[in-house]
């Protein structure tokens, strides 16, 4: 009998550990989650990266873990805000896509939903932080020519 009653115990410590990590809010739980609205307001926000993730990829997951929690309060991250979606959709109405994405996770830039660059797969914080910076510098010398 000790030993069940041991065995509960350890059963019941573990769900309220389980209960207890649900219960607090994760740096993780601020991040959009994929499932993308149907409309988005591109004139308040043209820019956009859109986040292409899938479950059980282990690039996405981490991607969510080591970038996503900090990205909204980085340059990039204020420059193009998070649009995720996931890999078997729905995707938003209207985007113009070169292709459909076939890698996750796969990042799109887009400008008022039209791609203007696209990074696919995860390798690391270091090369995505330079990778999205070179394609935003790249939007950003378009965007100056078209106004021209």
């Amino acid at each position: 009998m000790p030993r069940e009653t041991a065995r509960r115990s350890v059963l019941l410590a573990g769900l309220g550990m389980a209960l207890g990590a649900l219960a607090r809010p994760s740096a993780a739980a601020a991040m959009p989650q994929p499932g993308a609205p149907a409309r988005i307001d591109w004139a308040a926000r043209p820019l956009r990266l859109m986040v292409v993730e899938a479950r059980g990829c282990a690039g996405s997951a981490a991607w969510r873990r080591e970038v996503g929690p900090g990205y909204a309060g980085s340059a990039a991250g204020r420059a193009a805000p998070i649009l995720a979606v996931d890999f078997d959709g729905p995707f938003p109405d209207g985007l113009v896509l070169a292709a459909r994405p076939r890698v996750t996770p796969s990042f799109l830039l887009l400008h008022k939903g039209v791609e203007l660059s696209r990074l696919e797969g995860y390798g690391g914080p270091r090369a995505f932080e330079a990778r999205i910076a070179a394609m935003l510098e790249r939007a950003a010398g378009s965007r100056r020519e078209l106004r021209r």
